[in-house]
């Protein structure tokens, strides 16, 4: 084979490669573990079209199923936009505010799609947020299932506690009332600082990441729940008014009705992070195709 075919055979690939790359550099999202996924938000995609919220947002699509368990932001001042963190999962977030008691309402999601009666013994919570300062009792609400207007009998409770101390902690709460809880390895979460946070609960097992790496696993005590049935479930608020939201963001809210593994959580944290990686623009992939495609026409007219 002379030069000429020699530059043309590999010429040719190369240019039908990057005009491939072209066409599939603007995919969505990468890959996530959606088995049992249920509820998922982002401020990066509140309308399921691809469209990053803004400060007139009020309702985050749930992308798993939309209509069904949609987000409605509450006393917010919508999504902002991080200038910071252009190219990564942190650019948009849900504005939190302690003052305003901000948070987010889920029509009537539950768990399993359980009332309250039972305990449910596969389940994962992952928030990627930033919490900026402490609370009333220094706590941070992230995630709980309520009677209507009640602050305590809850089915799921989540917050963070410590915030701006050096014990920074996120507890978990079976059923609130029945004295029984665990909390993570300290600390799960750094002030002022974008984290990917995530809970597991398998039986009595509850088990916490931070960034995607395991940071501390214990169990819950059993507990019985007592409650009236569970009409609402909150993300940032504990119900019925009493303040323990947060000055923050969420950036994106993920709950499984199932037990992710740690390799699962890494591979969710790791696929998010991959969006931040920087890719050249499609028209960039489609000038060099171009180029190339015709170096292999001046070639092939050269040779004749």
């Amino acid at each position: 084979m002379n030069t000429r075919n020699r530059n043309s055979s590999i010429l040719a690939p190369a240019a039908v490669a990057l005009a491939t790359i072209a066409l599939t550099s603007t995919a969505a999202h990468a890959a996530i573990v959606t088995t049992g996924l249920s509820i998922h938000y982002r401020a990066d995609d509140v309308d399921n079209l691809g469209n990053p919220g803004n400060g007139l947002t009020t309702t985050l699509v749930n992308l798993v199923s939309p209509g069904t368990h949609n987000g409605t932001i509450v006393s917010g001042a919508g999504v902002v936009q991080n200038g910071a963190q252009i190219g990564t999962p942190y650019e948009y977030g849900v504005v939190l505010n302690d003052t305003s008691q901000t948070y987010i309402q889920a029509n009537s999601y539950r768990i399993g799609g359980g009332v309250g009666i039972n305990k449910v013994t596969s389940a994962t919570w992952e928030f990627w947020l930033r919490a900026d300062s402490g609370v009333t009792s220094n706590r941070g609400a992230l995630y709980g299932e309520f009677p209507a207007g009640a602050t305590n009998n809850t089915r799921h409770y989540l917050r963070m506690e410590g915030i701006n101390t050096g014990t920074r902690i996120v507890n978990y709460d079976e059923f609130g009332g029945g004295g029984g809880n665990a909390a993570s390895d300290s600390p799960l979460f750094d002030t002022s600082v974008f984290t990917q946070i995530a809970v597991t609960k398998s039986g009595d097992t509850v088990t916490f990441y931070k960034d995607g790496v395991q940071v501390g696993s214990t169990k819950t005590s059993s507990e019985v729940y007592f409650g009236s049935a569970i009409t609402q479930t909150l993300f940032g608020q504990r119900a019925g008014g009493q303040n323990e939201s947060f000055d923050g963001q969420f950036n994106i809210i993920r709950v499984y009705d199932s037990v992710l593994s740690a390799s699962d959580v890494l591979t969710n944290y790791n696929s998010e992070m991959e969006v931040g990686t920087p890719v050249p623009e499609p028209s960039t992939f489609l000038l060099a195709a171009l180029g190339l495609l015709g170096l292999m026409g001046t070639r092939r007219r050269r040779r004749r």
